[in-house]
């Protein structure tokens, strides 16, 4: 289990013993950004929440530009296909307290983090 502070604008690591490196979630603020390492690509992808009912954005450094879905509501489902990736980045957001899937074809399964919301803090569980 790992909790984010957002006041400590710091960065929290989460070990994945099956790849031996580390997904960081960076979360400043509430309008930051939540950035999954890709080892495979030796790069980062952001996930950029501007509003929490708005524009999400999803910087792919590969490509070298920022692919945006509109969602309304927030809850629905999104893939996002990664052409370098041959796969899709799934996000099912319900109400931003759900999962956050990201297939990794080297590991050919997903990496899943459920986040929840508190009057203290943001956090996750990995899955």
């Amino acid at each position: 289990m790992c909790l984010l502070v957002p006041a400590l604008e710091s960065c929290m690591c989460l070990l994945v013993p099956a790849i031996e490196s580390c997904m960081c979630l960076l979360v400043p603020a509430l309008e930051s950004c939540m950035c999954l390492l890709v080892p495979a690509l030796e790069s980062c992808m952001c996930l950029l929440v501007p509003e929490l009912e708005s524009w999400m954005c999803f910087f792919v450094p590969a490509l070298e530009s920022c692919m945006r879905l509109f969602v309304p509501a927030l809850e629905s489902c999104m893939c996002l296909f990664v052409p370098v990736l041959e796969s899709c980045i799934c996000l099912f957001v319900p109400a931003l307290e759900s999962c956050i899937c990201l297939f990794v074809p080297a590991l050919e399964s997903c990496i899943c983090l459920i986040f929840y919301r508190s009057a203290a803090a943001w956090g996750c569980w990995e899955l």
